[in-house]
């Protein structure tokens, strides 16, 4: 289980040319299905005469939610192979578009899947890859005769924590790294004064 995936924050783009034809990568940081389409919208407006706008993205580490399309490429000619370049860099929260202006030779199936996985590596060894924290949250609430306890065991770990104190003791919401979560709520679980919630 890793702890850990790699992301952009900044917009990159590339082109190749290959046998007369334009293949303009770009990298886009993004947190939801939302951005995609408006990245879609705009580049589509940008590139309003290119052939094809062909792209892949994955989002979050967690649900992993991944789409692909050809855009009028032969099937798995294109999405795929972009798609492919961000697995095999552990690239989430990012979305890559290639524009494609036909250049006037066919490239045949294994042409076009080397074409575009290509393109899509370029841009992504151009960029700056970052590598993120993956964090799961623990929300409690203790007494104050159990807050130094609770202080002890979350010291030991790798985690962001945030307190509130109320009248009768402390909200904490700790966010350790993911392969942590189980051992620190096994060690808090031991102490039955505690009260555990979901974390919104």
């Amino acid at each position: 289980m890793s702890d850990f995936f790699n992301t952009v924050s900044e917009i990159y783009q590339t082109e190749i040319k290959i046998q007369g034809s334009r293949f303009i990568a770009i990298l886009y940081p993004i947190q939801n299905e939302l951005e995609v389409k408006q990245q879609l919208v705009n580049i589509r407006k940008q590139h309003y005469n290119a052939t094809h706008h062909c792209y892949a993205f994955i989002l979050d580490s967690k649900s992993k939610t991944e789409r692909a399309s050809d855009d009028g490429e032969p099937s798995g000619t294109a999405g795929l192979p972009i798609l492919r370049q961000l697995k095999s860099a552990n690239l989430f929260n990012c979305l890559c578009i290639v524009v494609r202006y036909y250049g006037g030779t066919k490239l045949g199936t294994s042409g076009l899947i080397k074409a575009y996985g290509d393109s899509a590596l370029t841009t992504i060894q151009e960029s700056t890859i970052l590598s993120v924290p993956i964090r799961d949250c623990i929300n409690l609430n203790a007494p104050f005769s159990e807050i130094a306890f609770v202080k002890l065991v979350v010291k030991k770990y790798n985690v962001v924590i945030k307190e509130n104190y109320t009248d009768v003791g402390c909200n904490f919401i700790i966010r350790p790294l993911l392969s942590k979560k189980d051992n620190i709520f096994r060690e808090l679980s031991l102490n039955h004064t505690l009260i555990f919630s979901s974390c919104e």
